[in-house]
């Protein structure tokens, strides 16, 4: 992943291929892969696959809203391990909040990163197991 852009690297990537068919749907792979700087929380194809089937058929059927849920696993900015607690600002509008509970970090109180700051070339990657769905 290291030497290709966040977009390109998630598309790529057959072990998110659900998130990276999803950027590509939404247009987003190029917005990801022209910016400097990004931090991505990717879902696993089983976060997705966890997902109560009307939502996702839902979210697949409507780019305005997969583009929403997205955006929701995306921050401005390159955040390493020892940044990423706290709460930012995601491309959706909303916020997103990391905490570090024994060892494990949780993404809002969901979500917890299988897999942290995986480099790209622009961006910092955090592999999740649950799609982070906007509130």
């Amino acid at each position: 992943m290291a030497a290709k852009p966040v977009g390109s690297a998630i598309a790529d990537n057959r072990g998110v291929s659900m998130m990276g068919s999803a950027l590509e749907k939404a247009g987003l792979v190029d917005t990801l892969n022209a910016a400097s700087s990004w931090t991505v929380f990717v879902p696993s194809n089983g976060a997705f696959a966890r997902m109560p089937e009307e939502q996702l058929v839902a979210i697949a059927g409507d780019r305005e809203r997969m583009t929403l849920l997205l955006r929701n696993h995306i921050v401005a900015g390159r955040l390493s391990s020892e940044q990423i607690s706290g709460t930012h600002n995601t491309l959706a509008g909303s916020k997103v909040t990391v905490t570090d509970d024994k060892g494990t970090t949780i993404v809002n109180s969901i979500a917890r990163v299988v897999c942290a700051n995986v480099k790209t070339t622009n961006a910092a990657v955090y592999f999740i197991d649950t799609v982070l769905t906007p509130s």
